[in-house]
C-alpha cells in the first residue's frame, strides 16, 4: 500500500510532539485521529488488525518509537470512544461510517466531538463542564502560565456542586489538553500571549440547521432554548447550569462574553441577523461591547434570524 508524502510527513511530525492527556487521560490529539482515519480508509479492503495498523502508523524507525510505545493504541482507543472505529469479528478495525467525498476526517471528528464530548459528560468528564466554567468568568481569556492554569483548574474543582464526583480531577495538564481540543473544534483561539479566548462561533455555525430546523426566524427565548439543546455547555444549557447554577444570574438576560462574541461575529458575517430594536427587553450583548449591533438600534436581542444564500 502506498501512502502520500503528506500523510507520512504528518505521521513523523506527530511522533515528535510532546503528548498531553485527553479523553480520560488518553494522549491523542486531533491531528493523530485524522491520520488514523485517513490510513484506515486507504486500507479499507485490506487486513486492519492491530499489528497491520501498527506497521503503518507506528513503524520502527520513527523518532521516539520503542517496543513499548502506545501511540497506536491511544489513537484507536480515542477513535473507539468517539464511535469512529469498530472492531469486527476477525479483530480488524474498520471505520464505523460510510466514506463520502464530503466526509473528510476533520468533519467526522468534529461531528463526533460535538455529540459525544461537548454535549454530554460520558466520554470526557470535564470538557463541557470546564468550558462552561471558563465562559461564565466574564474575563477576556483563560490563564496562559502553567502555574495559573493549575490554580484555575483547582478553583474549578472547588466550586463544583457536591453532586459531581471529584475522581480524576481537572489539573494543569488536562487544561492544556482541553484548550487544544477547544481550538480544534471552533470553541476559541489562542492569542499571541498564549491566552485562550473562548469564542464558540464555529461550534454554533455547525449547529445552525439543528437550531433553526424549518424556521428562519426565532424569538430570543425560543432561540436560546434550541441553542442550549444542541450546545448544552453554553449559556442556560443543562451542563452550563450544572456547573454555574450557584453563581450565575439568569434573570439578568445577559449573554456570557463568549456567546455574545460568537453571535456578534455571526451577525457581522451575515450568517445570522440579530434583531435589536430600541424597545426590546431581550438579552444583552454588552459583555462583548457597548456599541450598537451593525444595522440595529440597540445591543439587546429580541429575535434571531438565519440568513440564507438567497437573502445575503
Amino acid at each position: 500500500m502506498e501512502l502520500t508524502h503528506s500523510v507520512l510527513g504528518l505521521m513523523i511530525s506527530l511522533f515528535k510532539y510532546k503528548w498531553v492527556n485527553m479523553f480520560t487521560d488518553n494522549p491523542t490529539i486531533p491531528a493523530q485521529l485524522e491520520v488514523l482515519l485517513d490510513v484506515m480508509h486507504l486500507m479499507r479492503d485490506k487486513k486492519t488488525d492491530f499489528d497491520a495498523l501498527k506497521k503503518i502508523i507506528q513503524p520502527k524507525g520513527l523518532p521516539d518509537v520503542t517496543d513499548k510505545s502506545e501511540h497506536l493504541r491511544n489513537h484507536i482507543n480515542a477513535a473507539l470512544e468517539l464511535g469512529l472505529v469498530e472492531l469486527d469479528s476477525e479483530k480488524n478495525y474498520k471505520l464505523s461510517y460510510k466514506f463520502k467525498k464530503d466526509k473528510i476526517p476533520k468533519k467526522i471528528i468534529l461531528e463526533a466531538f460535538d455529540e459525544k464530548v461537548l454535549s454530554n459528560i460520558q466520554i470526557e468528564k470535564w470538557a463541557a463542564r470546564f468550558y462552561a466554567y471558563l465562559i461564565v468568568q466574564g474575563k477576556d481569556c483563560g490563564p496562559s502560565k502553567s502555574i495559573d492554569q493549575e490554580l484555575f483548574s483547582k478553583e474549578f474543582m472547588d466550586k463544583l456542586p457536591i453532586s459531581i464526583g471529584r475522581e480524576n480531577p481537572m489539573n494543569g495538564t488536562k487544561y492544556s489538553a482541553l484548550i487544544r481540543w477547544y481550538c480544534y473544534s471552533g470553541m476559541g483561539w489562542i492569542d499571541p500571549s498564549g491566552c485562550f479566548i473562548p469564542d464558540p462561533t464555529e461550534r454554533i455555525r455547525r449547529q445552525m440547521n439543528s437550531i433553526f430546523k424549518e424556521n428562519l426566524k426565532l424569538d430570543i427565548d425560543d432561540f436560546m432554548s434550541r441553542l442550549t439543546q444542541v450546545c448544552p455547555e453554553l449559556d442556560g444549557g443543562f451542563i452550563f447550569k450544572e456547573v454555574t447554577g450557584t453563581f450565575y444570574n439568569y434573570s439578568e438576560k445577559r449573554f456570557t462574553r463568549a456567546l455574545a462574541t460568537a453571535l456578534w461575529h455571526l451577525h457581522d458575517e451575515k450568517n445570522l441577523r440579530l434583531h435589536c430594536p430600541n424597545d426590546t427587553m431581550g438579552w444583552h450583548l454588552t459583555l462583548a461591547g457597548e456599541g450598537l449591533v451593525h444595522g440595529e438600534s440597540s445591543n439587546r436581542v429580541n429575535a434571531v434570524e438565519k440568513i440564507t444564500k438567497a437573502m445575503s
